[in-house]
């Protein structure tokens, strides 16, 4: 059992800008070999922002889940290295509101990701770990928004690796229980 949990609060100095966001992905699996874990992952996340001269705020929410193997390959002195292997599931629902108008989108994505990354048993049921989440994905989206009485549908595939940027490292927590 374990997740992760985000949070931000930004306001841009000398504006009114501003903004927030929370996340939260609980995780529950079990183990089905030694060092080996298959679960699932449930994500919730929000964001809103806001900048009152002119006056547009923007919020999203997004929610879904994933089911995961995960493996581990231990490193010495309680260091764990890790590689998982997710397939998922998200839906979005974004609004875009501004002085005389509003956009709205809401759509869905689905794919496989690899996330990396490396664990530190603090005791032998807690684990603290850091990773970069979604470090390749290959992914199928579709959407659809509204726009001033307008409606467009889009969808995509997509395929990215990405292991360029640090702003993307998770911090997280496992706790193993025993039979």
């Amino acid at each position: 059992m374990g997740g992760n949990i985000g949070f931000n609060n930004n306001k841009v100095k000398d504006t009114d800008k501003k903004s927030n966001s929370v996340s939260v992905s609980p995780a529950i699996g079990i183990a089905v070999k030694q060092n080996i874990v298959v679960g699932i992952n449930l994500v919730y996340s929000h964001l809103k922002s806001t900048y009152d001269n002119p006056y547009s705020e923007t919020e999203n929410n997004s929610y879904g889940g994933s089911v995961f193997v995960r493996r581990y390959i231990t490193l010495g002195k309680g260091f764990f290295l890790f590689g998982e292997a997710d397939i998922y599931y998200q839906a979005s629902d974004n609004t875009y509101s501004y002085t005389g108008g509003k956009n709205e989108q809401k759509g869905w994505s689905t794919g496989i990701y690899i996330y990396p990354g490396l664990s530190y048993a603090v005791s032998k049921r807690f684990y603290l770990e850091t990773g970069l989440p979604q470090l390749a994905n290959l992914g199928f989206s579709k959407s659809k928004s509204i726009s001033n009485g307008t409606t467009e549908e889009s969808e995509g595939m997509s395929f990215n690796v990405s292991a360029g940027s640090l702003s993307t490292i998770s911090l997280g927590f496992r706790i193993f229980f025993a039979k």
